[in-house]
């Protein structure tokens, strides 16, 4: 292309085109600026500084209107990710738990272990704070929340109570608690004490009469009945 007997930069040329498609955008700046030194630097064969400053005043509008887009795009794939993330945490977590729970049976003829609360199997001395307030003694107890990490019987079984702390935990529940981890000292809740929702208990209530059902934990040779699992 030809003006007055000189021609325009390729570059220039090229910056506006890429400055008006999105996906080159951001390679329309810096080829504008090389063809506007350029087009300067040799304006006897040269011409075209318009154009290179029309492609670079079109990028800078581009890319203003694209930034409040960028959330949008990158948002939902970060969040993604750190679900990923925390399904693969959640999941060694619990396997970890796992291992802990079957050393315990190794050491107590297959005995689960009888606890304080739902959260007292394991992990750290809650708050027993619900949302604004501290939660009712009778709430603190029925979870085990002040249990004592020593009095916790998985805790000898595991290197980091950390374990017990699912990355997922948001709390909530029918206490409304921030989170379990913090409330309560662990995240995960097995069945204590009674039989709920078609789900058989496994940990026995130090609290309940010692011998009655509620007292007693599962033995594993109750699992070879699939009726019980």
């Amino acid at each position: 292309m030809e003006i007055s007997g000189k021609k325009i930069h390729p570059l220039a040329i090229a910056g506006m085109i890429m400055a008006f498609i999105p996906l080159f955008n951001c390679f329309a700046f810096p080829v504008s600026i090389i063809a506007l030194v350029r087009t300067r630097n040799n304006e006897l064969e040269y011409k075209g500084t318009g154009l290179c400053i029309a492609a670079l005043s079109v990028s800078l509008i581009t890319s203003a209107l694209m930034i409040p887009l960028i959330p949008l795009v990158v948002l939902p794939k970060v969040a993604d990710a750190r679900k990923n993330a925390w399904a693969i945490q959640s999941i060694d977590n619990q396997r970890g738990i796992g291992v802990a729970y079957t050393q315990y049976l190794d050491d107590n003829e297959g005995w689960y272990p009888v606890v304080r609360g739902n959260a007292g199997v394991g992990g750290k001395q809650g708050y027993a704070l619900g949302m604004d307030r501290p939660l009712p003694h009778i709430v603190s107890n029925l979870y085990g929340a002040k249990v004592p990490e020593r009095d916790r019987p998985l805790n000898k079984y595991v290197g980091n109570l950390e374990i017990f702390h699912d990355p997922a935990d948001e709390g909530g529940g029918a206490y409304n608690v921030p989170s379990y981890w913090e409330s309560f000292g662990n995240s995960y809740q097995p069945q204590v004490a009674d039989d709920m929702l078609r789900v058989k208990r496994v940990l026995g209530e130090k609290s309940e009469i010692k011998g009655s059902y509620a007292a007693t934990s599962m033995n594993e040779s109750e699992l070879v009945n699939p009726v019980n699992k």
